[in-house]
């Protein structure tokens, strides 16, 4: 289990960190400034898709233990969650121009949806990235069924947040009003990820702390002076013999 928690731990970060790449990108142009820290949308996308990775080899991890009740219960929900998040994304994509197909004309006319596409700023749209959100919302409110009480309320709130922020960010497109400010609807799910990363980092940091009386072989817990090693057994030379009588 300490290996699938691991690799969800860095998955879970990796998404945070692409995540805040795409909340700097549109920061300045939304300001009113240029748009070259668009720039930074191609690494989120790498990074993004080594998040989807790892968090697919924590549901390896955990597929090839032994799971029983609540652990393979909840090891069927974030495989379902992973799928609903990848075939979501695809769909997402693929159905951009006929979500804009507004046209734009320069030297030829292209759709939104066209022009987003093919100029990779599909990861701000929320038709795409929102059922990604969603599947990982799902993954990591399942991943709270398999840790100790405090870190499975972070990792519920984690999922929480992914899951109003694509709600939002859904509305917020099908009202017709993605555009400018709605391109930093994306980075703010960096929010969630950080959230899911600490809860999955607090129940490993747990796991690995020592308990009383365990720290380390041949040593016991003395209390106010910490481990002192268990008292030796008398001399051999001072061993009673068969008679009771110290050997000369």
């Amino acid at each position: 289990m300490r290996l699938h928690m691991q690799w969800a731990l860095a998955g879970a970060f990796m998404l945070g960190v692409g995540s805040v790449m795409l909340l700097l990108a549109p920061i300045p142009w939304v300001a009113g400034g240029g748009t070259a820290a668009f720039v930074l949308r191609f690494p989120a996308i790498a990074i993004h898709f080594l998040g989807w990775m790892f968090l697919l080899a924590s549901l390896i991890a955990v597929s090839a233990m032994p799971r029983f009740g609540e652990v393979r219960r909840n090891t069927g929900r974030m495989k379902a969650a992973w799928g609903l998040s990848v075939f979501g994304t695809v769909v997402g994509v693929v159905t951009l121009p006929a979500a804009f197909p507004q046209d734009i004309c320069s030297i030829i006319c292209l759709s939104v949806g066209t022009r987003l596409l093919f100029g990779f700023y599909f990861p701000f749209v929320p038709s795409v990235f929102a059922s990604a959100v969603v599947g990982h919302a799902l993954i990591f409110r399942s991943e709270a069924g398999l840790v100790a009480s405090g870190p499975s309320q972070t990792l519920d709130r984690a999922g929480q947040t992914l899951l109003v922020l694509a709600v939002v960010s859904l509305a917020i497109q099908v009202a017709g009003s993605f555009g400018g400010p709605a391109y930093l609807l994306a980075g703010l799910s960096s929010i969630g990820y950080f959230q899911a990363a600490t809860g999955l980092w607090r129940h490993l940091r747990a796991r690995l702390r020592p308990t009383a009386g365990t720290v380390g072989p041949g040593l016991r817990e003395v209390p106010g002076r910490g481990p002192e090693a268990p008292s030796p057994g008398p001399s051999p030379s001072r061993r009673p013999t068969r008679r009771g009588r110290p050997p000369c």
